[in-house]
């Protein structure tokens, strides 16, 4: 497995973050920002599109493309601009339904 794939997935599913899912947090929001922002940009770029050849892989780029921007852009449309990208990565499949 990337150490991209295994750096996105350790952070979102530490338990030390799950509380902070379902509610606003700077704190979690700014945390994103430094640990994800950058993967995020690749991510919606196309640029680790090779993730998708395996389960966690597909599963680090649903989290980066659908669920960090709501922490990187709170309050602001493009939170949800890559979820499009998300959906649609990878031709006729869909890596996020």
């Amino acid at each position: 497995m990337s150490d991209g794939v295994r750096e996105v997935l350790d952070f979102w599913f530490d338990d030390a973050w799950k509380a902070h899912w379902f509610q606003p947090s700077a704190a979690f929001d700014r945390a994103v920002a430094g640990r994800l922002g950058d993967l995020h940009g690749r991510a919606a770029r196309g640029e680790l599109d090779a993730w998708q050849a395996s389960a966690e892989g597909c599963l680090a780029l649903c989290i980066l493309l659908d669920q960090a921007p709501r922490q990187l852009f709170r309050g602001e449309a493009r939170a949800f601009a890559s979820i499009a990208t998300c959906r649609s990565s990878g031709g006729s499949s869909s890596i996020c339904r």
